[in-house]
């Protein structure tokens, strides 16, 4: 099991993921986020975070609000194909 070390940020676990689309490859701060939101799904080539990496992954598109920390939310989508456990107390994060 591979543990990885989230940024805290009161109280935001946030870590970085790489996203690959017709505009290029970039580097991303993401949180990990839970609720219910309808939005726009776009398709990328590729989305790899915590050594993990899907091809043509669907995510979402949302704005998010002005000033914030992050660049976007690690939905369960990705996260629960690969048993991740989060340790939240810990800020840290185990993907087998």
């Amino acid at each position: 099991m591979t543990r990885y070390t989230l940024e805290r940020v009161g109280d935001l676990l946030l870590t970085k993921a790489a996203i690959s689309g017709p505009a290029g490859v970039k580097v991303v701060r993401l949180i990990t986020g839970s609720g219910y939101l309808i939005v726009l799904q776009v398709q990328v080539s590729w989305l790899q975070c915590l050594g993990q990496k899907v091809d043509q992954m669907v995510v979402v598109a949302y704005t998010l609000p002005f000033g914030s920390l992050v660049d976007g939310l690690l939905g369960m989508d990705f996260l629960r194909p690969f048993s991740t456990r989060l340790l939240i107390a810990e800020g840290v994060i185990e993907v087998p």
